[in-house]
């Protein structure tokens, strides 16, 4: 499940002076725990529940009325007891229950709405039992989302789709809702025509229900866990295709369908490319993919059924521009398939099985279907969204069970810190043994659950290879190695010198690294080196300064550096390397160094690099060097691109710089024929010309016609940079629910920047935190956060109550700790043990 990108904010004061106020009330915070920027007073550790039972198979009969926005029906669970029991319970939020049957027999069955069970009388229970509840669900908060034309959108369809990741399937029927418990389903989904119902498995039937309505009857044989059991019902389109003697399937709204094909299509080859690698083919009859209006993630790796926002099906102007973000989404979670529902993490402590894996694989299907360099700048771009949730929110092992609720788990640590340390793994035991040594892990797991524990081991068998302390040191502890790397050419040794400090505080990392040496003549040499001190130094035989010398010359090792050496290898480095991170890393060092020399090296790797990635760092990389010439050179350069990725880099980095020339360069982009990237950019870089004239031509692109209202989103951050109260009475304008939720929540984030000081967008954001989509909830509470005004708490703290999306609960915890800059702390315990009277 990837998450929706979106900035948060917190409190950053240092890692030390938190422990010492943790350990001053009491509390101990180890090293392998993570900071206390991550936890708050309610977060423990936490362990999958006790178990009364088994359940072996699981049948849904439900009526769906769309329009009503209810689920009533039976659900009938047929369990193993582990002993006898007086009551058993089963998860249940938020629904009416009409009455409870156990082997057909009536019981008694009392609702604990507090901790969200069902508790069944089992007194007649032996050891096996067929449990019926009949109950109904109206407009739930979580679990079942139901879509509607409203009168300000009256062309949105209806629909309705479950989302149940990680704890809420028991918003939608009864049932033991931990990952661990796997096991078959039969769903009989009754819905009006003209709707059609998909779920998880194969479609044994469709039958009419009479007076309009139909049954579909959906069967997943294979064992599934809860939180993957799901539904989607619409009026859809359906396009097939075909993976061997698999169904694959898509759905979407009708007068979409050239766009999910376009999007999508490409299934069917990561498909095959998955069950290569990975040695064990697609496990399912049918894989279908159904795209959702109003979805609140990017998609949701359902077995055989995943849901997708409709936000990723590209018109043909989107996708010939940029492609990557319905293909990326599409292959996410095809490798969830095996990485989540093949098998699935034991508990969510263990969630990177689950999603570093999809990422990775994500990341290794682009590598085989767009070359090595794009995968190395996807990697790259990993590195940097991981790197910046450690450093500007907070840090915390991979695994770890101590959170408050299991979301909060999914962030960049679970998604990109994960795929950059399975790619390591990779580098460091070598791609064949890689291979096989995941091969190993899928067979001996499919269709069962798996721990951190279980990889190890996969590794260890296969290729032989112990990577206990890796796991320990990069997985089970927080944060990674922060080095100082000094190189140089001693002439009088006649050695190449390269002296690596690891600074950090806490504890030392080990672990394998390559080293490139680029003599003046002759073939690089390569050498692997260990770092496991301190303070390693490494030496080279050479008759003359080489031309370079470069730690992790093949971008393995998740790492933070200072990297110090000569100005001519940073040169050297930026026009020869052949890894996309090595020369990313060299435009920004000679950029830093800002001679006219590194000037015209800058603009050279800006026109001539054979990567569109490194080219559009290096036009980042002028705008930093502030030269008065450089938005001349940028203009110059963009007559020539033919990327628009990176024309619509050289616009950003155009906004930063004052001149009327600028300004009509600009206007003229944001007529920008076929391209959606380019009219965004020069709006937004319109707006930051803070010019009070510009609005009314911001304004104007508000209004402007594209794929996911990309043009009317760089609109609305023009307007915020703008600065002017008018700009923030058009926004807020536009915060109507008239316009789609993709602007409202644009918008929404944007009113940080826009509304410090002003009370009209403070206001806003509060009635905004009470908008049904939850997404805009979230913008909104991030927003109020970096507002810091006080007044926004009492709005705040009601987003913690009641069911809620996890999202916006711990959102809000966040926001109200910047507004107070101060953390959460757990309650003073007092020093004297004698209680006071």
């Amino acid at each position: 499940m990837p998450l929706l990108i979106r900035e948060y904010f917190v409190v950053k004061p240092r890692i030390d002076e938190m422990r010492n106020e943790y350990a001053e009330m009491g509390c101990h915070l180890s090293s392998d725990q993570p900071d206390a920027r991550f936890l708050s007073s309610k977060a423990k550790a936490q362990y999958a529940p006790h178990r009364q039972f088994t359940p072996t198979h699981i049948q849904l009969d439900a009526r769906i009325d769309v329009k009503k926005k209810t689920l009533e029906g039976t659900c009938t669970t047929q369990i193993e007891l582990f002993q006898h029991e007086k009551e058993i319970s089963f998860d249940a939020a938020e629904m009416k229950v009409h009455t409870v049957h156990v082997n057909g027999k009536k019981v008694s069955f009392r609702m604990e709405k507090e901790i969200e069970k069902i508790w069944i009388d089992a007194t007649n229970i032996q050891e096996k039992a067929s449990v019926a509840i009949a109950y109904m669900v109206a407009q739930p908060k979580l679990g079942i989302f139901f879509i509607h034309p409203t009168h300000d959108q009256p062309n949105k369809p209806y629909q309705a789709w479950t989302h149940s990741e990680a704890e809420e399937a028991r918003f939608w029927y009864p049932c033991v809702d931990q990952p661990e418990v796997k096991c078959p389903i039969d769903m009989k989904l009754t819905v009006e025509e003209p709707y059609k119902a998909i779920a998880n498995g194969d479609l044994q039937s469709t039958k009419s229900a009479g007076k309009g309505w139909v049954t579909y009857h959906w069967k997943m044989k294979e064992p599934n866990p809860s939180y993957l059991n799901a539904f989607t019902v619409g009026d859809f389109a359906e396009i097939k295709d075909k993976f061997g003697n698999t169904d694959v399937l898509y759905y979407c709204e009708k007068g979409k369908e050239n766009e999910i094909k376009r999007s999508f299509g490409n299934t069917p080859k990561m498909m095959k490319f998955f069950s290569e690698y990975t040695g064990f083919r697609y496990p399912h009859q049918k894989y279908a993919q159904v795209a959702v209006a109003d979805f609140i993630y990017g998609g949701m790796e359902h077995t055989t059924c995943t849901t997708q926002t409709d936000l990723y099906l590209q018109d043909e102007v989107a996708h010939t521009e940029y492609s990557y973000p319905g293909e990326m989404l599409a292959a996410h979670e095809l490798a969830h398939q095996w990485f989540g529902d093949l098998i699935t993490c034991r508990d969510w402590s263990h969630g990177w099985l689950n999603e570093s894996f999809a990422t990775y694989f994500e990341c290794l299907w682009m590598e085989h279907s767009l070359g090595r360099e794009e995968f190395e700048y996807e990697m790259f771009t990993n590195y940097r969204t991981y790197m910046d949730e450690d450093k500007n929110r907070y840090r915390r092992p991979i695994v770890t069970n101590t959170y408050v609720e299991p979301s909060d788990l999914f962030d960049r640590h679970l998604y990109e810190k994960g795929a950059l340390i399975l790619h390591s793994i990779r580098k460091m035991i070598g791609e064949e043994a890689f291979r096989e040594s995941i091969q190993a892990y899928v067979n001996a797991h499919a269709r069962g659950t798996a721990i951190t524990e279980d990889l190890l081991t996969a590794f260890r068998k296969t290729s032989g290879k112990n990577l206990t302390q890796v796991f320990d040191e990069f997985i089970y502890r927080p944060g990674h190695p922060e080095l100082r790397i000094t190189s140089h050419y001693d002439s009088k040794k006649k050695e190449a010198v390269m002296r690596v400090v690891q600074t950090h505080a806490g504890e030392l990392y080990h672990f394998p690294v390559r080293i490139a040496i680029y003599p003046k003549t002759g073939k690089p040499i390569i050498e692997e080196k260990m770092i496991n001190e301190k303070e390693n130094v490494f030496t080279f035989k050479l008759s003359s300064q080489p031309n370079n010398m470069v730690f992790d010359s093949d971008v393995s090792v998740l790492k933070a550096t200072i990297t110090i050496k000569p100005r001519e290898m940073w040169h050297y480095q930026l026009e020869k390397d052949p890894h996309v991170a090595h020369r990313v890393s060299a435009v920004n060092e000679t950029a830093k160094m800002g001679s006219q020399e590194d000037l015209l090296r800058v603009e050279k790797a800006m026109k001539t690099d054979a990567f569109w990635g490194v080219r559009a760092e290096a036009a980042m990389a002028l705008g930093t060097m502030r030269v008065q010439a450089g938005y001349l050179k940028i203009m110059h350069a963009f007559e020539h691109e033919k990327d628009n990725r990176v024309k619509q880099t050289m616009i950003r980095v155009l906004g930063d710089y004052a001149s009327h020339d600028i300004h009509d360069f600009l206007l003229k982009q944001t007529k920008h024929p076929n391209s959606y990237l380019i009219p965004a950019e020069a709006y937004w870089s319109i707006g930051k010309s803070r010019n009070a004239e510009k609005a009314s031509i911001l304004q104007k692109g508000l209004y402007e016609k594209s794929w996911i209202d990309a043009i009317p989103a760089g609109a609305a951050r023009g307007l915020a940079a703008l600065q002017t109260e008018e700009a923030l009475r058009i926004l807020i304008a536009h915060t109507h629910p008239k316009y789609s939720n993709r602007l409202r929540q644009v918008i929404a984030t944007n009113l940080s920047t826009i509304g410090k000081g002003r009370e009209e967008a403070l206001w806003k954001l509060i009635e905004l935190t009470k908008d049904d989509f939850i997404n805009l909830q979230i913008a909104a509470a991030a927003s109020l956060g970096e507002l810091g005004d006080a007044r926004a708490i009492p709005a705040l703290e009601q987003l913690q109550k009641g069911h809620r999306d996890p999202r916006v609960v711990r959102t809000s915890l966040e926001s109200i700790r910047k507004i107070n800059g101060v953390l959460e702390l757990p309650p003073r315990k007092e020093k004297n043990s004698e209680k006071k009277k």
